[in-house]
């Protein structure tokens, strides 16, 4: 645009009418590509309550609303003028006779100027992240491991740009001239580096996640997953069901007792004004909850803060608080700490407790776990049911097994773990292919980018080409020294995303899964 933009000045057009016929036809082109993309998404309404089959209802109509509409108009629209400021504002350095002559059009725009036009884009980034994300946490954090990762392919980008020169330092025509044609555009180099590293750093992000989530849900490291989980057990039904799965397939475990009652308060402040750390805090809110006590932690329960409960019972009376075992979640939920006291109400009956330990629970497990745990002679005589879980169940006899329960015992409710394990699973692929889908279409939006840029780095290399052929070099050297040149710029740039991929993975199961990831390198490998 720079010899078309320098015709128009020296015709006598005014700056601010030359900026505003581009900003006109950068907003015309975002609403066309927006209409395109709406028309498209229209089309491909149909096919995903197939690929959410099991998630949404049989039969169910999708349809586009208006709001989603008009969001996606006016993100092309402004968006697309609102994120190409940073190339836009050289328009306030234009000079016609430079721009003639060839010269750079972008030497004297303000350095403060050039900064401040990234403001908007990235303003417009950070509301999109913390509306996408539910929360400005979410948005933050998403924001942060984004500019991150665009940081270190913009490093990694510009080293390999420097590493070039290095590698054009041959008698090899093919290999010289391609890897000098990535040093000397170094601009263009990075750019395709950049998109496409992200485009791939996309794909192989949400694979890693999901993977470690389905081997954590399926096949538990250290665990094993029982086949049914027993509810609403009485208390004079214990002995009558161990007897009864003597007789039967499968084992009887962890029969825990479970008793309702209320939390008062902590530290002497009333517990339902506490501030929940949570952002979905009105189911945490709630002062009722479910208590039990142990003589030996499960095997998912792992002590991360301070010494086991004490395995002396708790006599009634006494002028020492029983001892507390917190779940670290639900602690890190309300911010409990050590030492803390707690005030509860069993029963009608007042009783006060400290904190002695925070463990580690490991809920997929699937085995009866509380988020507190009382000092053994607290609960003992209090009113309660018992929960349990039968594992090793031959899958011939676990229908059996399940109805001749349900008859012996029909207070009881089951619950087929198998079951629930195979539905989240067929859940988790379901989402899993939308989620990659959307990573494949923004690949090759990448791509799209990466052609474009290829066609002007052709174009300026045109005369390069012709003195090539004059100089003698055949068709097919030619050829070789395209491929080599941006084959090699994307293999390192698929590398370095693969190996980066991998690393945040890792960090997003951390932050949001509680370190559930598994590393699926036959995936990463068929990326690259």
């Amino acid at each position: 645009k720079h010899k078309e933009i320098a015709v128009l000045m020296s015709l006598g057009a005014r700056r601010s009418g030359v900026c505003a016929f581009l900003f006109a036809q950068m907003i015309f082109l975002g609403l066309l590509a927006a209409v395109m993309a709406l028309a498209g998404a229209w089309l491909l309404l149909p096919a995903f309550p197939w690929m959410l089959k099991g998630l949404v209802p049989e039969g169910i109509v999708l349809n586009m609303d208006l709001v989603t509409a008009g969001m996606a108009l006016g993100l092309g629209g402004l968006g697309s003028l609102v994120f190409c400021l940073p190339v836009l504002v050289n328009l306030l350095s234009i000079k016609p006779l430079l721009l003639l002559q060839g010269s750079a059009a972008d030497k004297g725009v303000n350095p403060w100027w050039r900064a401040a036009a990234f403001l908007p884009g990235g303003i417009w980034f950070v509301a999109g992240a913390m509306l996408v994300g539910g929360s400005p946490a979410n948005g933050l954090v998403f924001t942060a491991g984004f500019a991150l990762a665009l940081l270190i392919f913009s490093l990694a980008g510009w080293l390999g740009a420097g590493w070039c020169r290095r590698l054009a330092n041959t008698r090899h025509l093919v290999r010289k001239l391609a890897f000098l044609n990535l040093y000397r555009h170094r601009g263009a180099s990075l750019a395709c580096f950049v998109t496409i590293a992200m485009g791939v750093f996309l794909i192989g992000l949400i694979p890693q996640v999901q993977k470690g989530l389905q081997t954590e849900i399926q096949r538990p490291e250290g665990l094993k997953i029982p086949v049914f989980f027993l509810m609403d057990i009485q208390d004079d039904q214990t002995g009558d069901l161990e007897t009864f799965m003597q007789d039967h397939p499968g084992n009887l475990e962890n029969l825990s007792p479970m008793v309702r009652g209320r939390i008062l308060s902590v530290n002497d402040d009333p517990f339902h004004t506490r501030e929940d750390t949570r952002e979905s805090s009105g189911r945490s809110r709630r002062t009722e909850h479910n208590f039990s006590y142990r003589a030996d932690l499960d095997p998912s329960e792992t002590i991360v803060q301070g010494p086991p409960l004490s395995s002396d019972p708790w006599k009634f009376g006494s002028q020492t608080l029983f001892e507390i075992s917190v779940a670290r979640s639900f602690a890190d939920d309300h911010d409990l700490v050590i030492g803390d006291t707690m005030r509860f109400d069993i029963q009608g009956m007042v009783l006060e407790g400290r904190i002695h330990n925070i463990r580690k629970v490991r809920w997929n497990s699937f085995q009866p776990n509380f988020f507190l745990l009382f000092q053994n002679g607290v609960l003992n005589n209090a009113p309660k049911t018992w929960l349990g879980a039968v594992a090793q169940v031959p899958p011939d006899q676990r229908p059996g097994l399940k109805n001749k329960i349900v008859q012996a015992f029909p207070n009881i409710s089951i619950i087929d773990v198998t079951q629930m394990i195979t539905t989240l699973t067929f859940i988790a692929d379901r989402l899993s292919i939308s989620v990659r889908f959307m990573a494949w279409l923004a690949i090759a939006a990448g791509l799209v980018s990466i052609f474009s840029i290829a066609r002007h780095q052709a174009r300026r290399q045109a005369a390069q080409t012709n003195l090539l052929k004059v100089l003698g070099t055949g068709f097919g050297d030619i050829r070789r020294i395209s491929l080599l040149e941006f084959g090699s710029l994307g293999f390192a740039a698929a590398l370095v995303a693969v190996i980066l991929s991998a690393g945040f993975s890792r960090a997003i199961a951390w932050y949001f899964f509680d370190s559930l990831w598994a590393l699926d390198i036959g995936y990463l490998l068929g990326i690259l």
